[in-house]
């Protein structure tokens, strides 16, 4: 990914897409809600998830470099992407 993209941006997409997409009402889980184990998605939605991050940074997320933990909140996945992005 070319680093000019912000995260400001890349994270309104991810927003986007969480509501768009996945059906998830940010206004109610806000940026730390569980996502997952709340079962508010499930592990289909984790692979479109990761799909839609690889599309976003340019870059091949690894399955060994993805955990439950890391995506299971907007600010989590928000952070995972920031420390992708270094």
């Amino acid at each position: 990914m070319n680093k000019s993209m912000d995260v400001t941006t890349i994270e309104k997409n991810i927003k986007q897409f969480l509501s768009e997409e996945m059906g998830v009402d940010l206004a109610e889980v806000g940026s730390d809600g569980t996502l997952f184990t709340s079962g508010l998605l499930d592990s289909m939605d984790v692979i479109r998830l990761i799909e839609f991050l690889e599309t976003q940074i340019k870059n091949r997320i690894s399955p060994l470099d993805v955990s439950l933990e890391q995506f299971d909140s907007l600010s989590r996945i928000i952070a995972f992407v920031q420390h992708r992005l270094r």
